[in-house]
């Protein structure tokens, strides 16, 4: 299995120019060459804004411009792609705003819209907390086909209460999961990637491949680490990284 992680730093509020830069990225990139692109959190809105007000004319529908340019992009090379991106959801009649993910199958098609269950300080001045945490079976990836998704924060202890509660960790555990994607959005800090792995401590020794998709740069005074990376978990391994830098990690394994 081949997955390709796009780490690069987009422009605040700029949702066409980074599509556009992110196209070029991706430009030499053919069909049928990756199974699975992954983007950051928000990708392509950036991500600290201050209110609801702030935020409100980035927001989309589940099937608005990041879905569909994930669309275009995952029947253009005949993959699977997520991108994280600010959802405005009126099924409950009363808009409700959530820190998204949307997962899209190689023909196009919306597999499901992860919401951010954990959210961070930044998230709380305009996002509701999901409704939890999901495994997907995905058939064509063979030993794979236990996935799941998460949204930065999820990784974390719910408000950061008490360090030795793995939320998220054992409740990939207990399904099974054998690939795990995280799109983040995380702030510069030392020993991110080694933070990361004592996060998903329970399940160490599993046969789980863990792929992180971060950002790079500075924004409103926040500035976000990198360091996107695959770990095998089962050892654990660090199979593959990327530093501080804009480009694409591309990570094979069985």
């Amino acid at each position: 299995m081949r997955v390709i992680c796009v780490q690069f730093n987009p422009i605040h509020g700029e949702t066409k120019k980074n599509m556009e830069k992110v196209d070029q990225m991706l430009k030499d990139i053919k069909k049928d060459e990756v199974d699975l692109i992954v983007f950051p959190e928000m990708a392509f809105t950036g991500y600290t804004f201050e209110s609801r007000d702030h935020i409100s004319p980035y927001m989309e529908d589940e099937k608005g411009v990041t879905f569909q340019y994930c669309r275009d992009l995952a029947k253009k090379l005949n993959c699977h792609v997520i991108a994280g991106f600010p959802e405005l959801s009126r099924k409950a009649g009363t808009p409700r705003y959530y820190n998204s993910a949307c997962f899209v199958s190689p023909l196009g098609e919306l597999i499901t819209t992860y919401r951010k269950s954990f959210l961070y300080e930044t998230d709380k001045t305009w996002a509701e907390e999901g409704g939890g945490f999901t495994s997907l079976k995905i058939q064509s990836w063979g030993e794979r086909e236990n996935f799941g998704i998460g949204i930065c924060m999820d990784i974390n202890p719910y408000e950061y209460i008490d360090s030795r509660l793995y939320e998220f960790a054992n409740f990939h555990k207990l399904r099974g999961t054998k690939l795990l994607v995280l799109c983040a959005n995380w702030l510069e800090g030392e020993n991110t990637q080694l933070y990361w792995l004592n996060r998903l401590r329970p399940m160490i020794g599993s046969d789980c491949i863990f792929i992180v998709a971060n950002r790079i740069g500075t924004e409103n005074g926040c500035t976000f680490c990198g360091r996107t990376c695959a770990m095998s978990l089962k050892e654990p391994l660090l199979l593959q990284t990327l530093g501080t830098k804009e480009g694409l990690m591309t990570v094979e394994f069985e």
